[in-house]
């Protein structure tokens, strides 16, 4: 037998414990920065869209006002 303690079952589970408490927490902070950068994009799009929007709208008045 090697002299190195065996983890008892009770050692065991207290480990896998902390390691699942750890992965616990480290999903919940990359939820929050996919939540955030989520918004961030969504905000962006919606912007450029009203950008387009008023560029279409802008091109099609002068296109009307050459057009007659």
């Amino acid at each position: 037998m090697s002299n190195s303690p065996s983890l008892t079952d009770h050692d065991l589970l207290i480990r896998i414990d902390e390691r699942v408490r750890v992965l616990k927490e480290d999903m919940v902070v990359l939820k929050d920065w996919h939540g955030k950068h989520e918004k961030a994009h969504a905000q962006r799009m919606k912007r450029w869209m009203g950008v387009s929007a008023a560029l279409g709208g802008i091109a099609g008045f002068f296109a009307s006002i050459f057009r007659n």
